[in-house]
């Protein structure tokens, strides 16, 4: 009876052995689907990277990813380079009129995160300490970002730090400011990043942002921007070449990298960037008269007054005048471009899934890294456009359980910053300053959302409110420390797979369990 107990086990052990070799878990499962590769856009690459490193762990899919910016990404997807693009606008931004190649295949866009454009600074004041709670308007920024053209061109006077005009905007470091000049630090290469701001700039100041776009020289020269025609002069996806006093830099993490390194330097680049880095943000004055750094909350705001253009992509000149106290201007999405015929159903089906985590159980992760989660009402309208992909995975039936991550935003009073910029309630102090001056409040907007409540409509007008005084605020040390450490666990590689460990402790038990079973049995038999 015993020995036959001591073969039972042996069996089981076997048995338990070969069924953990054979039975395939979902991660074994995913590792046989192709490798995908996508690339485009730095702006939302922190998190692109926070994901794939992420499914590559849980899925074991292979995704690769190349920041190299929207303007090329976009490029080589039309030219079928890579699976997937990353673009925060859309194909011949602004407004169907800029020059670029297009894909000769279906395609389709689908919101992959929000976040906000960050104003990096290098300031030390007289003293050599740095300054990190500086703030500044639309229009102000104009002028900072292009006096070295209108001062070489067009006999303009230097501007440096203690300008009578930076001074006002900032009384709180009236006789801390510097008398050295700022430098610009901008893009070189294409860049969804630099077609948002710029976007955002021409409408700050337009006559002077269009003489820098033109480019005209005291000499005669004419050197316009790229996207500066007879048809449209505003935005441009690449910055202004050959523009006195300015660095031009490639990628956000080279210009993040040299403002960090480079004294009296002010650029711009995703807030993620800055929080990884530790870099002074610029509060940038909203249109209710506050100035505000760009936290995942006050873009969630902002944003709520977006609206939905007919391609899937988003309208943002209502977000940059927002009228909320807690908005902040300069916020917009990122988006993921996927192609809806011609493509192998197998790498549809990895695709697919790395796309529909990302839009669930990777909008948990956004806020950390700098970025707001996307709303209910655009998951939605991600699975929609998932739906269009071939082989894509099952999609789930309910997005407001990752909705959740975005409703979790909350204002110092505990409104929801969704909610806030819809109706235009909330506020509270905290999270930026007030205008020197002050303001005036005003009434509550109507309902609304982002792209609204249901895909394909458009957002409804919010209504004003009043600026709230707060407490001056930079880049802190503990979201820099939290950021760091997003990023960090975001480039490990992936862990082991899980089947393998079972695996091995099967065959374990099979080699090393039945001798002790056998002692055990002999010892019994002898008491016996």
């Amino acid at each position: 009876m015993i020995k036959k107990s001591v073969t039972s086990a042996t069996a089981l052990c076997t048995v338990c052995a070969l069924a953990a070799v054979a039975a395939p878990s979902p991660a074994a499962a995913s590792s046989a689907l192709p490798a995908v590769s996508g690339s485009g856009s730095t702006f939302a690459a922190v998190a692109i990277q926070q994901w794939t490193a992420d499914v590559a762990r849980s899925q074991s899919l292979r995704v690769n990813f190349n920041p190299i910016g929207s303007t090329a990404g976009r490029d080589q997807f039309a030219r079928r380079l890579v699976d997937f693009a990353s673009s925060d606008v859309s194909y011949r931004f602004p407004g169907g009129l800029g020059d670029e190649n297009v894909p000769n295949f279906k395609y389709t866009y689908a919101p992959l995160v929000a976040g906000g454009t960050a104003i990096l600074y290098n300031l030390k004041d007289r003293a050599g300490r740095p300054i990190t709670d500086l703030q500044l308007s639309g229009k102000l920024l104009v002028r900072i970002l292009t006096n070295g053209y209108f001062a070489a061109e067009h006999g303009e006077a230097r501007m440096y730090w203690d300008d009578p005009a930076i001074a006002a905007e900032n009384p709180h470091l009236r006789n801390r400011l510097p008398h050295t000049q700022p430098r610009s630090v901008v893009r070189t290469e294409g860049s969804g990043t630099t077609s948002v701001f710029t976007e955002y700039l021409s409408k700050q100041d337009p006559g002077r942002w269009r003489t820098f776009m033109e480019g005209r020289s005291r000499t005669g020269q004419h050197q316009p921007a790229e996207d500066c025609t007879s048809r449209i002069c505003s935005a441009t996806d690449k910055w202004p070449q050959g523009r006195a006093d300015t660095d031009y830099k490639t990628g956000s993490d080279g210009l993040a990298n040299h403002v960090q390194r480079y004294a009296d330097r002010i650029g711009y680049a995703e807030y993620a960037y800055a929080l990884q880095r530790g870099v002074p943000v610029a509060r940038v004055r909203n249109q209710a008269g506050n100035y505000l750094l760009p936290e995942p909350c006050h873009q969630a705001v902002a944003l709520t007054r977006a609206d939905r253009n007919g391609d899937g992509t988003y309208n943002l000149d209502r977000v940059y005048d927002h009228p909320h106290a807690k908005a902040y201007p300069i916020s917009s999405y990122n988006y993921v471009i996927l192609p809806t015929e011609g493509l192998d159903p197998q790498k549809g089906q990895a695709m697919g899934r790395f796309i529909l985590y990302s839009i669930t159980e990777g909008q948990k992760k956004a806020a950390a890294l700098g970025y707001s989660p996307l709303p209910t009402n655009l998951i939605q309208q991600g699975f929609s456009a998932l739906g269009g992909v071939p082989g894509r995975p099952a999609i789930p039936g309910n997005p407001a359980q990752w909705g959740q991550f975005y409703e979790s935003l909350k204002l110092p009073d505990g409104t929801q910053c969704g909610e806030a910029g819809r109706t235009g309630r909330g506020g509270g102090a905290g999270g930026g300053g007030a205008a020197a001056g002050g303001g005036t409040g005003g009434s509550a907007g109507g309902p609304g959302g982002p792209g609204s409540a249901t895909p394909g409509a458009t957002t409804a007008a919010a209504g004003t409110a009043g600026p709230t005084a707060g407490v001056n605020q930079s880049v802190s040390p503990t979201q820099a420390a939290a950021a760091a450490s997003n990023v960090s666990k975001a480039a490990q590689s992936a862990g082991v797979p899980w089947a393998l460990y079972v695996a091995a402790l099967g065959l374990l038990g099979l080699v090393f369990l039945p001798t002790p079973i056998a002692a055990v049995a002999r010892r019994v038999k002898r008491r016996d």
